[in-house]
């Protein structure tokens, strides 16, 4: 406890420093829109609290978040949060790499930031210049990259506090965002946001990380669900409140697996971690039962499977792309309901 208090404590002087600048910018700027440069994996001894740091931002207009590279689903892991919450408090954000750009990387952060709704998206010249076939990958794909409103119902629990006591487990952490991005497109909560009232506009919460929690965030979890939400718990082990060791895994989910019915709303545990499982364990332990429940609960699912072939609704309009080193041909399910069969080449995005 007395750890995360310190980091706690160390983050809003930080974050309290950062506002003080923004807001002393805008009273010599007045009309331009200003970024909140930030950047790493929110290490505690870097005092990046993502979602703060959006909240305090968004006034005078937004973040800039400095730590891609070339790997999609990498990607994806360090800069949903930043997106999630800049797209909850009403700021815009901007993507920037922290080094080397890759054919494919130079595809998947176009996708990245087309998909998250993103305002900007950064390419030093030695990116894609100077090497033919990241130029042509880059003009081939730039105009996937327009200002749209991405529609994500599921949203997944991002675990800070086990982040900052746990570090050595955060490969683990990514691992299963990964796996979950697969299945669907998903936005971000945390201890802030879920306190701010980002749960109101969830159509369902996702757990794939056990271990301590804030007690305030385990009983916002509850009353979630018990008002009508859904809440899904992959491959956990306890959830103990951080500040007096009592485990709501029994509180919140069937004992064994399984579903369980809480107040107006549902949970169902999946026992199986999505780190370590093959693709086809995956599909069938875990994405299979999730989708039914989903499903069950009025919420579609457009992939739900796993083979890095990865959707993401925009309006009425699904954008995908194929990250998986071969061609892959795929039928889905629009918004509308319409079925279309996609065959994708490996690091090619296509707008439906």
């Amino acid at each position: 406890v007395r750890a995360v208090e310190f980091v706690d404590w160390y983050r809003a002087c930080m974050t309290r420093y950062a506002a003080f600048w923004m807001k002393t910018a805008r009273r010599y700027f007045p009309d331009v829109k200003l970024y909140l440069c930030t950047g790493g994996e929110a290490q505690p001894c870097h005092a990046s609290e993502f979602a703060a740091q959006c909240k305090i931002s968004a006034p005078y207009g937004g973040v800039r978040i400095t730590n891609e590279d070339s790997n999609f689903e990498r990607n994806f892991c360090i800069t949903n949060w930043v997106a999630s919450a800049s797209r909850f408090y009403g700021g815009d954000f901007s993507f920037e790499p922290a080094g080397g750009v890759t054919e494919r990387g130079v595809v998947c952060r176009i996708y990245n930031a087309a998909a998250t709704g993103a305002t900007g998206l950064h390419f030093y010249h030695t990116n894609f210049l100077y090497e033919p076939s990241r130029c042509t990958a880059f003009t081939q794909n730039i105009g996937y990259f327009t200002r749209r409103d991405p529609v994500r119902p599921l949203h997944l629990f991002y675990p800070d506090v086990a982040a900052m006591t746990e570090p050595a487990r955060r490969g683990d952490f990514y691992a299963s965002f990964s796996v979950m991005r697969d299945f669907a497109d998903y936005a971000y909560a945390d201890d802030l946001t879920v306190k701010d009232g980002i749960l109101q506009q969830a159509g369902a919460l996702v757990l794939t990380v056990g271990g301590h929690y804030r007690a305030a965030t385990l009983r916002r979890f509850e009353r979630y669900v018990k008002a009508g939400g859904l809440l899904i718990g992959v491959g956990l082990d306890c959830l103990k409140a951080l500040e007096d060791e009592v485990d709501w895994l029994p509180r919140l989910f069937a004992a064994g697996g399984g579903e369980r019915s809480l107040g107006q709303g549902k949970t169902l545990l999946l026992t199986h971690p999505l780190p370590g499982l093959t693709d086809e364990q995956t599909n069938a332990l875990v994405f299979a039962p999730m989708a039914a429940f989903l499903r069950a609960g009025g919420l579609p699912v457009t992939d739900g499977e796993r083979d890095r072939f990865y959707t993401a609704q925009l309006g009425e309009n699904l954008l995908a792309m194929n990250y998986s080193g071969h061609p892959v041909t795929r039928t889905l399910t629009l918004p509308g309901g319409e079925e279309k069969t996609l065959t994708l080449a490996d690091a090619q995005i296509a707008l439906l």
